[in-house]
């Protein structure tokens, strides 16, 4: 590959090698954490069921394949802490909704549905209901009541989510 460019007022062109090409490419792709290690013996990060996180080194071997495969494979530490630390919130707040509320009709539009969301403008967190729609991943609750009961168990918890969470590091 041919680059043109100038150096020192002067124009000038250059003869890449494959591998410079390749190194440019690498270069030009963002990196959102979720990549797989670029290089054999690179280190990654993954979740065990108890919620800890963990390292290990590519070697293109089963275990890093089924990790990737199943989204369980991080190319950045911080990315599989927050990842982490997401999902185990979330599947606290499930918990607690099946423990506090009734089950949920979907298919009765009269009945409200509440869940948590965060206002930005106000740097607050609030509830409200809708009755004939569901977000993915949305954690409902019976009623009011339910839901800002939940809000005051997991403040914190919730705050970091609304405010601090990113999935993707770029």
């Amino acid at each position: 590959m041919k680059l043109t460019g100038t150096y020192n007022g002067k124009s000038i062109e250059l003869e890449l090698t494959e591998e410079q090409v390749k190194t440019l490419e690498q270069a030009d792709k963002k990196k959102t954490g979720w990549e797989r290690a670029e290089e054999i013996g690179n280190s990654y990060w993954f979740t065990s069921s108890f919620g800890d996180i963990y390292t290990d080194s590519e070697s293109n071997c089963h275990f890093d394949n089924e990790r990737f495969n199943c989204t369980n494979y991080f190319s950045d530490e911080t990315l599989a802490e927050n990842i982490c630390r997401a999902q185990t919130l979330q599947r606290k707040l499930w918990r607690r909704s099946a423990e506090l509320c009734d089950k949920m009709d979907w298919k009765n539009p009269g009945l409200s549905k509440y869940f948590i969301y965060y206002d930005y403008n106000d740097n607050s967190l609030c509830s409200t209901s809708n009755s004939i729609y569901r977000g993915l991943g949305e954690v409902y609750f019976d009623t009011r009541e339910h839901a800002e009961q939940v809000i005051d168990e997991f403040h914190d918890e919730l705050i970091w989510y609304f405010t601090e969470f990113k999935s993707r590091m770029d």
